[in-house]
């Protein structure tokens, strides 16, 4: 077997491995009930600028809304996992960006809130990413008010 033979073995070989143990997943979530809905601009300025420039291509960022009931994909504000073309992941950064700031105008602000039900939409988008880290972020005064005849529990594990 030639030498170049045996470089197009190995990249081929290299080229059929996950990347998913590289990449990382990122969900926040953000709190627009009572008084933290008016921090919702400050929240994204952060995530704009302190999430968004480290995400490298093939990585997953996942905004998602706490509102009265948080579990619906409806409260996922924004959702994108970047190309592997650096370019492509580029732009799509900026849409991104763009997303974020549409939704930090919004004049939305829930009576209730349903961090659990954030949490566990969070976790299974994280669960689908195959990403090899995963990171739940919270924008929250972590203060649980669920609307009337609304319940969540966790489920046990084992």
């Amino acid at each position: 077997m030639n030498r170049a033979c045996i470089v197009a073995a190995a990249l081929l070989t290299g080229s059929c491995s996950s990347g998913a143990q590289y990449s990382q997943a990122i969900v926040a979530l953000v709190d627009v009930s009572g008084t933290y809905a008016d921090q919702k601009p400050e929240v994204v300025n952060v995530i704009r600028k302190g999430v968004l420039p480290r995400l490298i291509p093939g990585d997953t960022l996942v905004v998602i809304r706490i509102d009265s009931e948080s579990y619906k994909k409806a409260n996922v504000e924004a959702s994108m996992t970047l190309d592997v073309r650096p370019s492509k992941a580029n732009a799509q950064k900026l849409q991104l960006a763009s997303t974020l700031d549409a939704f930090s105008h919004k004049p939305y602000r829930s009576a209730h809130t349903d961090i659990r039900g954030a949490m566990m939409l969070g976790a299974e988008y994280l669960r689908e990413s195959n990403a090899g880290r995963r990171t739940m972020v919270i924008f929250s005064d972590m203060e649980e008010d669920l609307p009337r005849g609304v319940k969540r529990t966790w489920r046990p594990t084992s």
